[in-house]
């Protein structure tokens, strides 16, 4: 299955460890080259480009806080230059906690909500300007399935879960492809699957 990304150049939030680094990883084995952005994470992130490059694709570790808006437009900025215009974003940051839920308060939420919610906005505003320019471009928003609760260090985290549900409304996703943007919108078990097809021998290939 060739999902056509040899030469693309995508960006995945949240990319220093876990879902997010496997996300860019396997996208520069589609050949695409890759932006990995990270936050506290740097090492992962680091590690992740070098490997990247060492499938034939360019690659690199970008840090940024997702909450400040200088903080976002100087990466993607930084990416576009190394890389070249972005085709593809993976939005895939979220902040979590280790307090269970019913511990937690509102200054415990307000960083989360910050990140998963405004932090995803942001970057996909800074981003989205680019794409709709040039016409063309795709948002991937990595999100929990309809069947799947999002586990952390072992608690299910019902506020990263509705964070990102929020995200996806306030970008009010139906009105932007009312204007002929294209978004695409992937849960984790559909990107997986499509990351599976493509890494099954093809004669096509």
């Amino acid at each position: 299955m060739d999902l056509e990304l040899s030469g693309k150049v995508v960006l995945v939030t949240g990319a220093g460890q876990g879902l997010g680094r496997a996300i860019g990883l396997a996208f520069a084995r589609e050949g695409a080259h890759v932006a990995f952005h990270h936050h506290a994470s740097s090492a992962g992130a680091e590690a992740a480009a070098v490997e990247a490059r060492s499938l034939g694709v360019k690659a690199v570790a970008v840090g940024a806080d997702l909450r400040e808006d200088g903080a976002v437009s100087g990466a993607v900025a930084c990416v576009e230059q190394e890389l070249g215009p972005i085709d593809v974003l993976v939005n895939n940051a979220a902040a979590t906690q280790r307090k269970p839920f019913l511990e937690s308060g509102p200054a415990d939420w307000a960083p989360q909500v910050d990140v998963t919610v405004t932090g995803t906005l942001r970057i996909t505003h800074a981003v989205a300007r680019g794409m709709a320019a040039r016409r063309a471009g795709a948002i991937v928003h990595a999100g929990p399935s309809l069947v799947t609760t999002v586990i952390v260090r072992g608690r299910p985290n019902a506020l990263q879960a509705a964070g990102r549900d929020g995200g996806r409304k306030l970008m009010e996703i139906k009105r932007l492809r009312e204007r002929g943007h294209r978004i695409t919108l992937l849960n984790e078990a559909q990107f997986w699957r499509l990351a599976d097809a493509a890494s099954r021998p093809s004669a096509n290939r």
